[in-house]
């Protein structure tokens, strides 16, 4: 018996780090959106209604990344290449 319930603990265990990886990742995610919002609100005024939407569901890290890039560069907002859509 007390194998089976070091099983489940186990099993429990593994399924609650896996949510907490996700829940990290989507809070880093969440994060570095606000963070280039912020920038390109420091950088450029206020930033358009669709423009935030579309930087708020970006999921990919590398996407976001390069976006932060581009406000190094870019002169106007309109300037900014976001990922396409899938």
């Amino acid at each position: 018996m007390q194998k089976l319930v070091d099983v489940e603990m186990t099993w429990g265990e593994r399924l609650r780090a896996e949510g907490e990886a996700i829940g990290e990742e989507r809070g880093e995610l969440k994060g570095e959106r606000k963070m280039l919002l912020r920038l390109l609100t420091l950088m450029f005024g206020e930033v358009p209604p669709t423009l935030i939407e579309r930087i708020n569901a970006i999921t990919d890290d590398a996407a976001l990344t390069a976006l932060a890039q581009q406000i190094l560069t870019i002169k106007r907002l309109d300037d900014l290449v976001l990922p396409s859509e899938k």
